[in-house]
């Protein structure tokens, strides 16, 4: 559950669902499912909730043009994908492995961090040992054979 009480001018909080909301939601489903005449009645607070936030935060008429200008080409490829594939990523693997998001910070790392906050290590000096583990990193990609795209 995620505290957003303090961005309540934007309306967000009734409006995003994180585990015990999504469970509420669910249960109103279940409840709606079995007694259809209550339907609108479990969804009605929901319905507010939006009302509220759209009210709160009106469509931006620029993100709006462009929406509406989007035609059928615009999701077309103008080539096929057995023309495109050949001329993408040339020298990887037919099925290219990488890693997502960031290798997990080593103690080292995090002692960087720390002697660089401290003031004892300067600027240049944790940006080079950082470039450093980053070096290590991507070595170890490679030797396991992992695609770096």
């Amino acid at each position: 559950e995620v505290n957003l009480k303090e961005n309540k001018e934007l309306g967000l909080a009734p409006v995003l669902s994180f585990a015990y909301e999504k469970l509420g939601e669910l249960s109103a489903v279940r409840e709606s499912l079995t007694k259809l005449e209550s339907a609108s009645d479990a969804f009605g607070e929901v319905r507010l909730s939006w009302e509220d936030f759209y009210r709160l935060n009106p469509k931006k008429q620029t993100v709006w043009d462009r929406i509406t200008s989007i035609t059928e080409s615009d999701l077309s490829r103008p080539e096929q994908f057995a023309e495109r594939r050949p001329k993408q990523m040339t020298d990887c693997h037919i099925l290219p492995t990488t890693t997502i998001g960031s290798f997990p910070q080593t103690d080292e790392i995090r002692r960087l961090r720390r002697r660089f906050v401290n003031g004892t290590i300067s600027k240049s000096d944790y940006e080079t040992e950082i470039d450093k583990q980053i070096a290590y990193n991507i070595g170890v990609q490679e030797a396991l054979g992992i695609d770096i795209l």
